[in-house]
């Protein structure tokens, strides 16, 4: 995670063209090794997305795009470069297998799970049809299950706990969107949702248990948690509160 996260702040120092020192540099490529062999799928989706966010930026300096959609459009062609540069550093990656990796892992998890602590989807297939159409469920189970209703053991109730957190912020963060719409880093944030999606639809449908998703997830959960809490209105109501609580005991 430390590695991701420095890794993170490369990116954001690059998308405002700061200059960097040739220790951050060496720090950047010892980050990235030790990311590429601890959690490889991390640098899988974190890469092609950063590069892609870095392109298109320059690419916008230079020639100017009003349209929202124009740059939504630029973005998702310009990512199937590194996308697929990058599938082809790791088998598990090769076009050619990646689904067929995805949907073995999933039935080796459940062989080895209870029934009750993985997620089941309808009959999934290695074909791109069989996993688009559990897609949406894969990504709801990654970000907020298991319920509570779904819990376990004790371990699960605390996770379970962290998720109805997730659901409640996420919900009030829908209401809050309207105000990132005239921010200068709507790109970024774009980029972030696009690595949030694509990891975890890509560890829930490959790791369905959920303790080890659980433990998986750390590499989009802080991204995740970002995003739900800016400008969100729960939040402010919150931080307001509690303000105000804190006054009075101060008198």
């Amino acid at each position: 995670m430390a590695a991701l996260f420095f890794l993170s702040s490369i990116l954001l120092k690059a998308w405002e063209k700061e200059s960097f020192h040739v220790v951050e540099w060496l720090l950047a490529i010892l980050s990235l090794w030790l990311l590429w062999n601890l959690k490889y799928y991390y640098v899988g989706v974190f890469l092609p997305v950063a590069l892609t966010t870095l392109v298109v930026r320059f690419f916008l300096s230079r020639v100017e795009l009003k349209s929202l959609v124009l740059k939504i459009l630029l973005w998702c062609v310009v990512f199937f470069i590194p996308l697929i540069l990058v599938s082809l550093l790791h088998p598990n990656f090769y076009p050619d297998r990646f689904l067929e990796v995805v949907v073995s892992s999933y039935y080796e998890f459940h062989v080895i799970s209870n029934p009750e602590d993985v997620i089941h989807y309808n009959s999934l297939q290695a074909t791109p049809l069989s996993v688009f159409q559990n897609i949406p469920w894969a990504l709801f189970s990654g970000l907020f299950r298991p319920f509570l209703t779904e819990v376990h053991n004790s371990l699960q109730f605390f996770i379970a706990i962290e998720n109805l957190g997730l659901l409640v912020f996420f919900l009030f963060a829908i209401r809050g969107v309207k105000k990132l719409k005239d921010t200068g880093y709507r790109m970024i944030l774009f980029s972030i949702i696009v690595y949030v999606l694509l990891l975890c639809i890509f560890l829930a449908l490959s790791t369905p248990n959920f303790g080890t998703l659980s433990r998986y997830r750390v590499g989009f959960l802080p991204f995740f948690v970002f995003l739900i809490t800016v400008s969100n209105p729960l939040i402010s109501k919150l931080v307001t509160s509690s303000t105000k609580i804190i006054g009075r005991l101060v008198r």
